[in-house]
């Protein structure tokens, strides 16, 4: 009796770390990507902003495993970042994390996609929000014409008389 209890207990100890050298990636990935998020976005609303990073940081690395580093989902996380670095005046990591999630955007899904100029107005706000005004004006411009050229190619506008 007592063999086989070692030999059941060697072959635990044997699948335990098997699944800490070679973990099942993706079985829980996603719920850990979830969790990550949600606690970031909670502790966000609380006003945390400090606390909330490192759980919007593995929420990042977690994306970036399962989807890919220029994935568009990825872009959303960045830009989770840049809000909480922004809200607690770190500037200059708050600009890097727009303009990385801006031209993972731009290669993902092109120049002209309605996210992109999505992408470029949260940029522009936060140049405005510094009051860097010529570059916002710049880039809200370049939105407003992405956003423009989106509108005229997805849903052309029908000819219509008002007067009969």
């Amino acid at each position: 009796m007592k063999k086989s209890a070692l030999r059941a207990s060697r072959w635990l100890v044997i699948c335990i770390i098997a699944g800490l050298i070679f973990p099942a990636t993706g079985w829980s990935d996603k719920g850990d990507l979830t969790k990550a998020l949600k606690q970031s976005k909670k502790l966000q609303s609380q006003g945390k902003y400090e606390e909330a990073v490192p759980f919007a940081d593995q929420a990042l690395s977690i994306a970036k495993g399962l989807f890919g580093r220029k994935d568009a989902k990825v872009a959303i996380l960045l830009d989770n970042l840049a809000v909480l670095y922004g809200l607690q005046n770190e500037y200059s990591v708050a600009e890097n994390y727009y303009e990385q999630a801006l031209a993972i955007r731009e290669e993902a899904l092109g120049s002209q996609h309605p996210d992109v100029a999505a992408s470029f107005n949260r940029l522009a706000v936060f140049y405005h929000n510094q009051k860097q005004y010529f570059a916002a004006e710049f880039i809200y411009k370049r939105a407003l014409r992405i956003y423009v050229a989106a509108c005229l190619t997805s849903a052309p506008m029908e000819q219509t008389s008002w007067i009969s």
